[in-house]
């Protein structure tokens, strides 16, 4: 990405843009539009959220290629430069792909074009609505026009989007990376060290979930504004959840999209965490079964020490066999994920539940 070029860090960018857009914007409402501070869904994701989605956004982009560098330092054989180059280039191909970055800005364009067309079709008068700004007066006598604090947000909210929108998409190729990487032995063929006794209790493989659990937090944040954006629709502004086709479609984005981006990439390498933690215990197994030969074949005092033996083994077995892990992340990780998931949202299920009892009880 060109911001990677320019060396900003994460914490940087959160900052530039709290002071670069968030202040000045809330300066700018306070003076001309102070309505701006009652729609919370804008009020409180430009001020609090953004900043910390960009800051985070951007930590996510840094740690991506420090994945796989990790995963290639884990490497059972030494990969060549030229295949270690053309894996990256062909990752690269994808991550920074013109065309589809192209197709995305077009399709979160439309949207936003769709959104800020039923809103002025509406023609609610308000701090967005209602201005000079694009107002096309008799060729278009349903447009109101933006004011100009509401076209400055026009802007923001196509770039919040933008932002967004490739945040998921890029997340994708992630996961699209580490499946070829594992499982492509065809084309790649790059077999990595699994250790399945690692003190991260993840084979080794912690830093994967590291990366998740980092998407986790974008997740959370991006929950929180759904969240806002639904309960000031519904509450705040009293109007019915199809009336702004952006709220359905973030909702439904979010509760579909948050956690195939968090699981996938986790699951690329659990097949072969999987293979490695048959492969550990297989000689186990197969000294349990020796083990058990001779406690039937022995005399009676060595087959009671075969069969010592044994119980001992097999209880090794099934300690390691519950120890081991499968999926690089741990019990506690995927507790953390589940109330990132959940907790952003249980407000907008408090409010569809509170509003559907007020419409069946009182009709």
């Amino acid at each position: 990405m060109q911001l990677l070029a320019w060396k900003l860090r994460p914490v940087s960018l959160g900052i530039y843009f709290f002071v670069c857009i968030s202040l000045p914007l809330c300066f700018l409402a306070a003076v001309f539009q102070p309505d701006f501070f009652h729609n919370i869904s804008w009020s409180i994701t430009i001020v609090f959220l953004m900043p910390f989605l960009f800051g985070l956004g951007f930590k996510y982009y840094e740690e991506v290629p420090k994945l796989f560098d990790h995963l290639f330092e884990k490497a059972l054989d030494d990969v060549p430069h030229e295949k270690k180059t053309d894996f990256y280039l062909w990752l690269d191909s994808r991550f920074n792909h013109y065309a589809w970055t192209f197709l995305i800005f077009l399709l979160v364009l439309s949207l936003t074009l769709v959104f800020f067309y039923q809103k002025q079709s509406a023609c609610i008068q308000g701090w967005m609505i209602g201005g000079g700004w694009l107002n096309l007066g008799p060729h278009a006598p349903n447009f109101c026009g933006f004011t100009g604090f509401g076209l400055i947000t026009a802007f923001i909210q196509l770039a919040i989007s933008y932002w967004i929108a490739n945040l998921a998409f890029r997340a994708a190729i992630c996961y699209w990376g580490l499946y070829e990487f594992f499982e492509n032995r065809i084309k790649w063929d790059f077999q990595v060290r699994i250790n399945p006794l690692h003190p991260d209790r993840c084979c080794g493989l912690g830093r994967i979930g590291d990366v998740a659990m980092l998407f986790n937090i974008i997740i959370f944040i991006v929950g929180i504004y759904v969240s806002l954006t639904v309960i000031d629709k519904i509450v705040l502004q009293n109007s019915l959840l199809f009336d702004d086709i952006t709220v359905p479609l973030y909702l439904a984005g979010y509760v579909l999209i948050a956690p195939l981006l968090f699981f996938l990439p986790l699951g690329s390498a659990r097949h072969t965490m999987k293979r490695a933690k048959i492969d550990f215990l297989r000689p186990i197994s197969e000294k349990c079964e020796e083990l058990a030969i001779k406690s039937s074949t022995f005399t009676h005092e060595k087959s009671s020490a075969a069969l010592h033996d044994f119980f001992e083994t097999d209880k090794l077995r099934s300690h390691l066999e519950k120890e081991i892990p499968v999926w690089p992340f741990d019990f506690k990780s995927f507790l953390r994920f589940t109330g990132a998931i959940v907790f952003p949202i249980s407000p907008i299920l408090i409010t569809l539940l509170t509003e559907f009892g007020r419409n069946v009880l009182m009709p």
